[in-house]
């Protein structure tokens, strides 16, 4: 693998502007390009797939303040260039104050983590299914597998809000068809907004598809690791209740699923350590 170092940075701009108009952000064409950068700095960032995320003493490496911003006016540049009208959904003056309040949050060294995820901030907010960078899942799986543990409630957004449709706490006060109110003190409405910047959806309902299965690794992505959570709650004709619900682990999620009848076939985000 080729050593990493600051000195490699324009090395990977350079390759950026050759090869990034020609692959409008399809991850599989992504990942072809990035056998190409293994161990350069810029790319290594922005996906999965490499190395860099076989351990989280890697995925815990920072990356300095400059790099971060310069990869991020580099991928504007290429997102104009590589989309026919980058500015078909949103107007050229909302990329620019998207941008910008980005750009301003960059205010410290950034993990490989968070600049993954500030770079998919940027790229979802055009609504286009397809320009993506692969979200740090492995990661996440990782922390999973170490007995890590995560939001223990599933939901469906019906209407913009968020209704209960499997519990793995120990809560038994929550039900299936129960309406989220808020999670962490942040309205529902609020966390969709956040949320929905974690990934690339042409609409809210396609957005609305991929929470029903994730909403605990984004929740994480968003809040860090939390041992437990405050949740509100509303009933059919009852007033909104407060719990606090414990975080679970993988394995306790497992069990609590198998131990339930009736359940839809778990999916990856659940089966996989």
């Amino acid at each position: 693998m080729l050593e990493e170092n600051p000195s490699q940075f324009n090395d990977v701009h350079q390759l950026i502007k050759q090869e990034l108009p020609k692959m409008m952000f399809d991850t599989w064409l992504y990942k072809d390009l990035l056998k190409k950068l293994l161990g350069l700095s810029l790319l290594l960032f922005l996906t999965t797939g490499c190395s860099a995320y076989q351990s989280q003493a890697k995925a815990q490496e920072f990356l300095s303040q400059q790099e971060v911003v310069s990869g991020l006016q580099e991928l504007y540049q290429r997102m104009e260039q590589a989309h026919y009208n980058l500015f078909a959904n949103k107007t050229k003056q909302q990329f620019d104050e998207h941008y910008n309040k980005l750009k301003n949050s960059i205010n410290s060294p950034l993990t490989r983590r968070e600049t993954i995820l500030l770079y998919q901030k940027f790229i979802s907010f055009n609504d286009i299914a397809h320009a993506r960078i692969d979200l740090p899942n492995e990661e996440y799986q990782a922390y999973r597998k170490a007995g890590g543990k995560t939001f223990p409630l599933y939901v469906k957004v019906i209407d913009g809000n968020f209704i209960v449709t499997e519990n793995y706490s120990d809560n038994k006060s929550i039900s299936v068809g129960d309406q989220i109110i808020s999670i962490q003190g942040i309205e529902a409405y609020q966390l969709l907004s956040r949320l929905r910047y974690y990934k690339s959806a042409d609409t809210d309902y396609m957005f609305y598809g991929f929470l029903e299965f994730e909403l605990p690794m984004l929740l994480w992505f968003e809040l860090g690791s939390l041992p437990s959570f405050t949740v509100q709650i509303k009933k059919t004709n009852e007033d909104v209740k407060t719990f606090a619900v414990q975080a679970v682990s993988h394995a306790d999620l497992i069990a609590k699923a198998n131990a339930q009848k009736g359940l839809l076939e778990l999916g990856w985000e659940r089966r996989s350590e």
